[in-house]
């Protein structure tokens, strides 16, 4: 089953006033204190991009365009959160991460395409580590939230989880 996130990261607060704000998408509870709410199911935001022939994405990226940016930028004056997307596999695959901390700049980070590692310094753990979250004994700041068991937040922002672990 491939592994397929698009979402938002933050503190449940952060995250619920991001839903309230911008779209009403179920908010996902994970460890830590954090949670994740879809942005989008990614096969939509693919298929609307190319019907309305919208720009380009990110260089890197998946699916954040300039409009998104925007919205993220101006959230992200006074919020702390991450945007993750991932898109893996059989094992291999790519994820990104844009990390927003008021008073700093954004930082866009992408991993290289098909990927076959995930390591400590990938994006979405660096995201993750950037919000305050130290990753639990044996395990990575991915795993440490519990995002190893969402495979896809779904069109309606519905959990997925994989039984298989």
């Amino acid at each position: 089953m491939p592994h397929m996130i698009n979402g938002i990261i933050g503190t449940v607060e952060v995250v619920q006033e991001i839903a309230t704000l911008t779209w009403e998408a179920p908010l996902i509870q994970l460890h830590h204190g954090m949670a994740i709410i879809g942005v989008a199911e990614p096969e939509t935001l693919r298929r609307a991009r190319d019907y309305l022939a919208l720009p380009d994405v990110r260089e890197g990226f998946l699916y954040i365009r300039p409009e998104l940016e925007g919205i993220f930028a101006e959230l992200g004056r006074r919020l702390a959160f991450a945007y993750i997307e991932t898109l893996y596999h059989g094992g291999t695959g790519v994820q990104t991460a844009a990390i927003y901390i008021p008073g700093h700049e954004p930082v866009f980070m992408a991993e290289p395409e098909f990927a076959e590692e995930v390591g400590h310094c990938s994006p979405i753990n660096t995201a993750i580590r950037a919000l305050g979250i130290t990753a639990d004994p044996g395990l990575d700041e991915f795993d440490t939230l519990g995002l190893s068991h969402i495979r896809s937040l779904g069109g309606l922002g519905l959990l997925e989880v994989d039984d298989d672990d």
